[in-house]
């Protein structure tokens, strides 16, 4: 991360078993995580700046090889159609040209995936991770922006779960790392416990339910914003800004959401220490 700015990364997790729907959903994250999350990023590569380079990438199915090119809006947008397929994976990620030629150790600027998450293809994940610079980063009208993001995309999908933290995991929460539950176990449970919690986190209706429906969270005290979503789930942010996420907002947060998290006693892990979890059993 560099130093005058702080990147942030969303994750969110839907069932793939309804090839129509997931590609709507899909499509729609794709498209709106630029215009949305990277304004300025996506009209300068719409006029092709040549600060950036960047690469697409089309994964048709798990044993083939990658297509890559260079982005432009209408490869991206023949990607974006090309979902119906429903490839293995498609990505785009945009680095900053001069931080490349410096060997910089985070030179990206911007990187979108849509993932088949499992082999049997039954599960999907959405990705995206963006960035903002100086004041931006300190600014409520940022961070309000991915919550906005994840209402447009996700309103009509009742996503199984999903996430906004800066602690840049893989196919993985926090919550998952310290407790030793696997990826494909906490997939497969995600529609009768939470797969963690963050900054801001998406809470799927059957959740949802279980904690007393949108108003009582909106009325618990540990969220700066809750937004609920058509087709089922909620968005929930636990402060205006990253900053003001300290310690005590992750505690409101996870007393709040405990009675539909995991049970068990987490664990830290050498090498993920400053993940962000409450070493408390939910169950408690």
């Amino acid at each position: 991360m560099a130093d005058e700015g702080i990147f942030l990364q969303a994750e969110a997790n839907l069932e793939w078993a309804d090839d129509g729907h997931f590609t709507q959903v899909a499509r729609a994250w794709g498209q709106e995580a630029l215009a949305h999350l990277m304004p300025d990023l996506d009209q300068r590569l719409g006029n092709g700046e040549p600060k950036y380079t960047t690469m697409s990438a089309v994964l048709p199915t798990f044993t083939a090889a990658v297509e890559v090119a260079a982005y432009t809006p209408q490869r991206w947008s023949a990607i974006m159609a090309g979902l119906g397929r429903r490839p293995a994976g498609v990505g785009l990620e945009i680095f900053d040209k001069q931080a490349l030629d410096e060997e910089a150790e985070a030179p990206d600027r911007g990187r979108l995936s849509v993932d088949s998450a499992t082999m049997d293809g039954r599960w999907g994940t959405l990705l995206t991770v963006a960035g903002a610079d100086g004041d931006a980063a300190t600014e409520a009208s940022y961070y309000a922006r991915w919550v906005d993001f994840l209402a447009v995309t996700l309103d009509q999908a009742n996503p199984a779960f999903g996430v906004v933290s800066d602690d840049f995991l893989v196919q993985a929460t926090a919550l998952d790392l310290a407790l030793g539950r696997s990826y494909e176990q906490s997939l497969d449970d995600s529609r009768r416990l939470l797969r963690g919690y963050g900054f801001i986190t998406v809470v799927p209706a059957e959740l949802v339910d279980r904690l007393s429906g949108v108003s009582s969270l909106a009325g618990s005290g540990a969220f700066a914003r809750v937004k609920s979503l058509a087709a089922g789930g909620a968005v929930l942010q636990a402060t205006a800004t990253l900053p003001q996420f300290d310690d005590e907002a992750l505690r409101r947060v996870f007393w709040t959401l405990a009675p539909v998290l995991p049970s068990g006693i987490p664990h830290p892990l050498p090498g993920y220490e400053d993940i962000r979890v409450v070493y408390q059993d939910a169950a408690s």
